[in-house]
């Protein structure tokens, strides 16, 4: 048994070809469009920051946007949210994969300056997938295999954004 253990876990430790995570994901985003949802983490998030929230005393219920469809997913809880549950997921998926490739590492942040970037560059992230209405993962996995041509605008975007991101890394903190 435990040579088996040993050739699997051997096997999750290299990288696996692209065209084969590329197939897992496809499949995985059809199922969960078979099931009637859409692939987004935005949303989720949203409810999380709510839920906390309602925890500190704020009622988030009372607002606008908690209304309708929103107001039964906040109501329904953490445990009831599939988007939560898919974000749970995908934290503890990209954890194990880190972990079996022994590539997880805590690291000292260099410098105020990275700190401030990198939460410049998250908020600014945060901020787009709100105003878009759907987050990196959605537009992947919705937009772009229905051919919305909101999802081709993303598409270009993120290639600026890479861009410019990767020319301001290299120009001010390598």
């Amino acid at each position: 048994m435990s040579t088996k253990r040993s050739s699997l876990w051997r096997a999750l430790e290299k990288p696996w070809p692209i065209w084969l995570g590329g197939s897992i994901l496809g499949l995985l985003a059809c199922l969960y469009f078979a099931f009637g949802k859409t692939v987004g983490v935005q949303t989720s998030l949203l409810y999380w920051g709510a839920w906390v929230g309602e925890y500190l005393g704020l009622e988030p219920a009372s607002w606008s946007f908690f209304r309708g469809s929103q107001a039964k997913a906040l109501a329904g809880g953490f445990w009831r949210d599939a988007g939560s549950l898919l974000t749970l997921g995908v934290v503890a998926g990209s954890l194990l994969a880190a972990l079996s490739a022994s590539e997880f590492r805590l690291r000292k942040i260099a410098s105020r300056k990275q700190l401030l970037a990198a939460i410049l560059g998250g908020f600014l992230m945060g901020y787009g997938g709100r105003i878009a209405g759907t987050c990196n993962l959605g537009a992947y996995f919705g937009l772009l295999p229905s051919q919305s041509l909101s999802g081709w605008v993303f598409l270009a975007f993120v290639g600026l954004g890479a861009g410019l991101g990767s020319w301001l890394l290299w120009k001010y903190f390598s």
